[in-house]
């Protein structure tokens, strides 16, 4: 871990804002050099992810160098936002997030390795298999010296997994939304959150209802309009 970077003379940049900004700048990149024509709709859907990413933080949302983003919080508020404006501007929104689902594992995998990791939040459970965070990082400010689980490699592992699932896919944007549901189940090996609760005997948290909730509700709306396009095309 290395949360910042000393630059000698008593001057520190820490890792957590570079990574975030390159993270999304890659993310814009890559959807822009292939189809440059939702440049607006996409500066929308960023700004509106990490301000809601943020929304928890209170006074603190606009403090963009301190860690405290909320991948499932973010996600959640601007993915019907950035549709209502897509709808407004008459833009293809299935073909949108489709694009956007292509290469946000991307940003996804870079940021929780060098963002996350390095600057030593969203840290593991204490495991004997892991590493001790660094003196300066977040984590070490919780935890101490112990080792904690390298979880945010293992996640990022995942989105890089991911990036290569969701574009042999058809489907890109259901299927990046699985794979968001799916990177839930890390936070069992988190140790920065406590968002648990049970059904039953089922210990799942609150992000997983989230994910899930995503998963579904988007599956349910383009089965709808799948079958009124079909009903569309029976009229012709």
């Amino acid at each position: 871990m290395l949360p910042l970077i000393h630059l000698g003379y008593g001057i520190y940049i820490p890792i957590y804002p570079i990574a975030t900004a390159i993270s999304i700048s890659l993310v814009a990149y890559l959807i822009l050099r292939e189809d440059d024509r939702f440049a607006v709709e996409l500066v929308f859907f960023i700004v509106s992810f990490i301000l809601a990413s943020r929304i928890f933080l209170g006074k603190k949302i606009l403090n963009f160098w301190e860690s405290g983003y909320s991948l499932m919080t973010g996600v959640s508020i601007s993915f019907p936002i950035t549709l209502i404006f897509l709808l407004i501007r008459k833009k293809d929104f299935l073909y949108f997030f489709d694009l956007c689902s292509k290469y946000a594992p991307v940003g996804l995998a870079t940021h929780r390795i060098f963002g996350c990791f390095l600057a030593g939040c969203c840290w593991g459970v204490p495991s004997s298999f892991g590493l001790v965070p660094h003196p300066w990082s977040l984590a070490f400010k919780y935890t101490g010296y112990q080792k904690l689980f390298p979880v945010q490699i293992f996640e990022g592992l995942w989105w890089v997994i991911s990036f290569f699932l969701v574009n042999k896919s058809k489907d890109k944007t259901l299927t990046f939304l699985l794979c968001l549901f799916i990177s839930r189940l890390f936070e069992y090996l988190r140790g920065d959150i406590d968002l648990f609760f049970y059904i039953g005997r089922i210990k799942v948290s609150f992000y997983q209802i989230l994910a899930a909730f995503l998963l579904l509700s988007t599956a349910a709306v383009k089965f709808l309009l799948s079958k009124r396009k079909e009903k569309n095309k029976g009229k012709k």
